[in-house]
């Protein structure tokens, strides 16, 4: 075989394996849009949120999802990342401006919400299944779940550190529990609104007295359609 055919063989098969990577990329392209697509239908994504300034107060609008909150004043908004420097497309973080993990200190509330009648598993391989999706249909029972033992023995709810509250006129659960090993250094509330077919989560991290008026105060500007 002459060099010359030789070469024309190296160019044909570098070409294909081009045109293959070409067509890999564009289809590894493609599923991840697709996936992305899926994943908003379920999931609010950050950039369905804006912020708008009136009559000098900041509020946190999502129209999709007919979802409208009052900024409380001096705290920091970020859409799309969370206070450990990891990025999500997938909830909104709150924070009053001396928030940090260490030391610990400030209030800080993350805003998720789950655009499902019933929960979504998330499974990966065999032997590691994820469930970050619940759905209302769940929420609601568990809220009746409760709502039926605290007629009878409130006491276990409260041990539970669950609770029924409103949330713009809503029935919603209430857990909470501490953080920390042996001493308390803070506690950490996570709150589920169901509607129809929707779960609004907030979780609320605090490590400061003050963060209970706070989240009361905040809990009180939520409109939920």
């Amino acid at each position: 075989m002459t060099k010359k055919k030789i070469g024309v063989i190296l160019v044909v098969v570098g070409f294909i394996f081009i045109i293959g990577g070409f067509f890999w990329w564009q289809q590894d392209k493609i599923e991840r849009f697709l996936e992305s697509k899926k994943i908003e239908k379920m999931v609010a994504p950050s950039k369905d949120y804006n912020v708008i300034e009136n009559s000098g107060e900041k509020f946190l609008i999502n129209k999709k999802d007919e979802f409208k909150i009052k900024i409380p004043i001096g705290w920091e908004i970020e859409l799309g990342d969370d206070m450990e420097i990891l990025k999500s497309d997938r909830e909104v973080t709150l924070y009053s401006e001396d928030f940090s993990y260490r030391p610990p200190q400030g209030c800080l509330i993350r805003i998720q919400i789950n655009r499902l009648q019933k929960t979504w598993i998330e499974e990966y391989g065999v032997d590691f299944v994820m469930y970050p999706f619940e759905g209302a249909e769940e929420i609601k029972e568990m809220i009746n779940s409760y709502k039926e033992i605290a007629s009878k023995e409130k006491e276990i709810i409260q041990e539970r550190g669950a609770e029924i509250i409103l949330v713009g006129q809503k029935e919603a659960l209430w857990e909470q529990e501490a953080i920390g090993l042996g001493e308390v250094i803070g506690k950490y509330i996570t709150i589920k609104v169901p509607t129809e077919n929707k779960v609004y989560i907030f979780r609320n991290t605090q490590f400061s007295e003050r963060c209970d008026e706070e989240l009361e105060n905040f809990l009180e500007t939520i409109s939920i359609e």
